[in-house]
């Protein structure tokens, strides 16, 4: 009885494979291979077509959506959040190590252009150095897009301190503005890199509002080339430097209007330049009401300070880039001599403050 069972399951196993085999032939070899034999298929990364294996992640006390999955070689990173628009998306994404371990990272998608290969040499570089910016894991081609897993640093974009009116206090201003100051000269000194987006977008704020960091390099390039900017790479319109608008060549000192016009923003409320001044300044000699003025509640802050602040801004945001601080030591300098006014103790004895001024000043 034994052999005639054993013999009736080989049997059916045989039919099975031969079924199997002429599925496998009808399907076609060729078309198997030419399946394979296509980048997006054989490579590194997969597109987003693989099922969702989970519907949502527990990281750190809390559950998260999963809205879609990223296989970048050979990792699984499981994306909980998509942000950043159009012309350079992110993902904020779940690297899973196994075992229900994660880690947050960021993966950035850009254009695999023909500049992709200085842009990814600049990003490389950023890596070996000591400064305080996200570091690249890995990345991989996939189509005409390259994909680029950074480290996730966590905290909250400047652009979102605005959109929901969580105000940032003048002196936490002037230490951040300082933080980003000493970030980009650095950068450019060790590296020759300009970032070349310099926006609150691109901005972090640590969690407990102490850390400013720089993120997004992907418009990022090197003083020793010859060309400009591509058309399209960062240069938010809002925030670059009026000769950038021009079509010139991007230095360290369209950097210092970028990041002083972010700094006039945090100040205010209020960006100092619109597009028509910026594109209008070989003509019109436009200036901006100092901070102090534009500022309605400077009680928050000395009138000494506040000098300071105007004097500083009056120079780095100059729509005539040779009236600004004309080298980054002079720039760095500068900033610093800010940073120490407002931290002398001396400059904050003034006028006493009413309680509604002191109970204010604790919320802001």
């Amino acid at each position: 009885m034994a052999i005639v069972l054993f013999f009736t399951g080989h049997v059916i196993g045989r039919v099975h494979h031969l079924k199997s085999r002429q599925k496998l032939s009808i399907i076609g070899w060729s078309t198997i291979f030419n399946y394979l034999k296509k980048p997006e298929h054989f490579g590194s990364c997969r597109p987003s077509i693989m099922p969702k294996e989970r519907q949502t992640i527990r990281f750190k006390g809390r559950v998260y959506p999963v809205l879609d999955r990223r296989r970048i070689r050979s990792e699984t990173y499981w994306v909980i959040e998509k942000y950043g628009g159009r012309s350079r998306p992110k993902e904020r994404v779940l690297h899973d190590l196994g075992a229900n371990n994660f880690q947050e990272r960021v993966i950035h998608e850009l254009e695999n252009d023909g500049g992709i290969h200085r842009r990814l040499q600049n990003l490389a570089r950023l890596t070996g150095t000591h400064l305080p910016f996200a570091r690249i894991l890995t990345t991989a081609r996939i189509n005409e897009k390259l994909l680029v897993v950074t480290e996730h640093v966590p905290g909250k974009s400047l652009n979102w301190y605005q959109r929901t009116n969580k105000r940032i206090s003048h002196f936490q201003a002037i230490r951040l503005h300082h933080q980003l100051v000493w970030q980009i000269c650095n950068l450019n000194k060790l590296t020759g890199i300009l970032h070349g987006d310099i926006s609150p977008n691109n901005l972090i704020v640590s969690p407990n509002g102490t850390r400013l960091m720089l993120i997004d390099f992907g418009s990022s390039f090197s003083q020793s080339d010859r060309m400009s900017a591509d058309d399209g790479e960062g240069h938010k319109d809002l925030y670059a430097a009026p000769e950038i608008l021009l079509g010139e060549r991007p230095s360290i000192s369209s950097e210092q209007f970028s990041v002083a016009s972010v700094f006039y923003e945090m100040l205010t409320d209020k960006l100092p330049f619109t597009l028509a001044d910026k594109k209008s300044f070989r003509e019109l000699d436009t200036k901006i009401p100092p901070p102090s003025v534009a500022y309605l509640e400077k009680s928050s802050m000395p009138d000494s300070i506040w000098q300071a602040v105007d004097k500083f801004l009056k120079t780095s945001l100059s729509l005539n880039p040779d009236c600004r601080f004309s080298t980054q030591k002079e720039w760095l300098e500068h900033s610093d001599n800010l940073l120490r006014i407002a931290n002398n103790p001396e400059t904050n004895v003034g006028k006493s403050k009413t309680l509604s001024e002191k109970i204010f000043g604790i919320f802001r």
